[in-house]
């Protein structure tokens, strides 16, 4: 069984997959920038043939982390 059909079974959203234009503008970053961090490990993404695709709960999770703690 799919893993897809497996999440709608359970009652969760289906994934939604972002493509490199969009996590540029959800970023707000250079298309170059987005591909050097991919290259570079620093970015959850998935790359199926020549084609990269992000999904969206994995970048929401990743920037979170980004998150600089406020000084007391």
């Amino acid at each position: 069984m799919s893993a897809l059909i497996e999440r709608a079974e359970q009652g969760f959203p289906p994934v939604r997959w972002l493509t490199v234009e969009e996590v540029c503008h959800m970023l707000g970053l250079k298309r170059s920038r987005i591909y050097y961090m991919t290259h570079s490990g620093l970015i959850p993404h998935y790359k199926i043939g020549q084609t990269l695709r992000f999904r969206l709960d994995e970048i929401q999770h990743w920037l979170e982390s980004k998150r600089v703690k406020e000084m007391e």
